[in-house]
């Protein structure tokens, strides 16, 4: 059916076969289970900091929470898994931002300095300075992930009974030779050449002049037109 038919009388969008086999996938992945970890202490920005020996309470549906304990590790569906290293990265660097925040105030105290009367500046001077850690920082969520995704422990779907027989097993590839050897190429890098862009630049250049085209000749068209191009001394002659 046409996607505009389909969608004329209210269904979605008709999914391609590559488009069906990715919300598979996703469907299916999300029930693997992940190891993720809830650390004392955590790395950010290369400085180690100590976290608050409290209990974590991921809600992941309407009333539905998942508990992780501190200092341990959990394994938990991917779906869960996601959500929870999202909002403990948030809890540990909004945690890390606070405790730069007090720290800079205590040393401020220390040297005699006046108190902050405007929190606008405060804030400049603290929370939105370049220095602290940022909720949206691709490095910050490289590095705060990395402790706390530990990896995958199960892959839902993909276990064969010993029983039965592995379905793709025996089947012939059907890869052209020509597009295996592509393929082992795709990872195959060379270095830049000195000078340039490396961005592919179409070269325009200017289409070679047509060649010009000689008038026809004129052949006889019977023994009429052959008399015609005759002088009168020649059709004497003959």
């Amino acid at each position: 059916m046409d996607d505009s038919i389909a969608q004329a009388f209210g269904g979605d969008r008709i999914k391609t076969p590559v488009e069906e086999a990715w919300h598979n996938e996703q469907r299916r992945k999300q029930y693997d289970v992940i190891r993720v970890a809830f650390p004392k202490a955590v790395t950010v920005k290369g400085k180690s900091y100590e976290l608050p020996h409290q209990d974590f309470f991921l809600e992941y549906d309407t009333n539905q929470y998942q508990r992780i304990v501190w200092g341990t590790t959990i394994d938990i569906p991917h779906y869960i898994a996601i959500r929870y290293v999202e909002h403990k990265k948030n809890d540990i660097v909004n945690f890390v931002a606070q405790q730069m925040h007090d720290a800079y105030l205590a040393e401020r105290d220390a040297k005699g300095l006046p108190r902050y009367t405007d929190k606008h500046t405060e804030n400049k001077e603290t929370y939105e300075n370049q220095a602290y850690p940022k909720t949206d920082d691709p490095q910050i969520i490289a590095e705060v992930y990395d402790q706390l995704w530990l990896g995958l422990v199960h892959e839902f779907g993909r276990d064969i009974p010993p029983t039965q027989n592995n379905p793709r097993a025996g089947e012939v590839d059907l890869t052209p030779t020509s597009q295996k050897i592509i393929d082992s190429f795709k990872s195959k890098r060379v270095a830049p050449v000195e000078g340039q862009s490396g961005v592919y630049q179409p070269q325009h250049e200017a289409r070679p002049p047509m060649p010009q085209q000689q008038p026809p000749v004129q052949r006889a068209n019977g023994f009429a037109d052959l008399n015609k191009r005759l002088t009168p001394d020649e059709v004497t002659n003959e």
